[in-house]
């Protein structure tokens, strides 16, 4: 008995990897967020950051040059699947120098090719109203626009941008512009890149106005997950397909032979 058995064992532990392998597997999940603020001239502090959770950044950069005061600016906020590497630039000198950039390896993160699942879970801008010290003028009105997002290359999207301009504009109370819905996407096998663009442009700032906007005052926040989506989940090919029936007529057989014995 024992060796009618283990005759019929390659077809079976054929069917159980063949459906081990079809599962999903265990994926590894990070997160990254990205924030553009006011921060403040003179380079006292950070304009761009990127970290797990912003806007507590852990890399950052001063805008050079700052940001003149309601002027239109490109940004791009990318990440890189071979190399586990998430950017963030802002063209505050087109044509005269180079863009500000700023570069984190996600912690959690591993480098790898394999596609992944993103979801954009929190995309605004927001303009904060600040009760200045006695002896200070009031704070002015501000405003943060965010326009022509667009996602891309190679992705596959599950739920769209459901907005691709935002505003916060605040008179007197904070005011908060945002994406109504989570965004979420897939990066192809053998790329696991994306890109984010858009414009942006801050009025109101301190450097132009007493009492103006500085640090996270108007900024643009931006938080996501990942999690890698393992390659064996493609469909798999028409003739691997056929093996399935046939496999699974040898389980039965060996299952029917077992109780006869």
């Amino acid at each position: 008995m024992f060796s009618k058995q283990r005759k019929h064992e390659p077809a079976i532990q054929f069917l159980i990897f063949f459906g081990l392998a079809l599962s999903p597997a265990a994926a590894a999940t990070f997160s990254l967020g990205a924030t553009i603020r006011a921060g403040v001239r003179g380079g006292q502090d950070w304009e761009i950051g990127l970290g797990a959770a912003t806007p507590y950044a852990s890399e950052v950069a001063h805008a050079n040059r700052y940001f003149d005061d309601n002027e239109e600016y490109d940004f791009t906020i990318a990440y890189s699947g071979a190399n586990n590497r998430a950017t963030a630039s802002v063209f505050t000198n087109p044509g005269k120098g180079p863009a500000n950039i700023v570069t984190w390896n996600p912690a959690g993160g591993t480098p790898s090719t394999a596609g992944r699942l993103w979801t954009f879970s929190s995309l605004f801008v927001s303009a904060a109203f600040t009760v200045r010290p006695v002896g200070r003028p009031v704070m002015p009105n501000t405003e943060i626009r965010v326009e022509n997002l667009q996602l891309g290359p190679g992705i596959d999207i599950v739920a769209r941008l459901s907005a691709t301009d935002l505003r916060a504009r605040q008179q007197g109370a904070s005011a908060v512009d945002s994406v109504a819905q989570p965004v979420v996407f897939r990066t192809r096998n053998g790329s696991g890149d994306w890109l984010l663009s858009g414009t942006i442009r801050m009025r109101g700032l301190a450097s132009q106005f007493p009492s103006g906007a500085v640090r996270s005052e108007l900024q643009c926040v931006f938080n996501s997950t990942s999690t890698e989506l393992p390659v064996v989940a493609e469909v798999p090919e028409p003739g691997t397909w056929a093996m399935l029936p046939g496999g699974g007529s040898l389980v039965a057989w060996s299952r029917r032979r077992k109780r006869k014995t």
